[in-house]
């Protein structure tokens, strides 16, 4: 059994490296398909941040909903030091607050990322 998980690890790894090569510049738009190959494949740090392009192009489509669960599955995936998919996840959770009129949950994602008192406001 062992043997045939790795195996299956393998040929959905090659697919999603298959898949990512042949959409070349147009990957984000297959963000979705891929962000679940790549969890299938073991390798989580890839997953969560082709699930922070599909949570980007969910926001830009206007599908807030959408694009809030996929920042929530990177922040998922992602190791406690992925420093990079944690911060651009709660911007996109603050970013999606912001549309939904949701300043004061906006201002709190921000807070989680860093101290607002050290940012500069021009």
């Amino acid at each position: 059994m062992r043997r045939t998980c790795a195996f299956s690890a393998r040929r959905t790894r090659r697919a999603a490296i298959w898949l990512e090569l042949v959409a070349g510049a147009r990957r984000a738009e297959l963000a979705d398909t891929l962000a679940p190959l790549w969890v299938e494949a073991g390798d989580l740090r890839h997953a969560a941040w082709v699930y922070l392009r599909a949570a980007d192009r969910a926001l830009d489509a206007l599908r807030p909903a959408d694009a809030a669960e996929r920042y929530e599955q990177a922040r998922a995936l992602a190791d406690e030091d992925a420093v990079g998919v944690h911060a651009q996840a709660l911007i996109g959770l603050a970013r999606v607050a912001e549309r939904d009129g949701q300043h004061d949950k906006a201002v709190a994602r921000l807070e989680g990322f860093v101290p607002l008192e050290n940012v500069l406001i021009l």
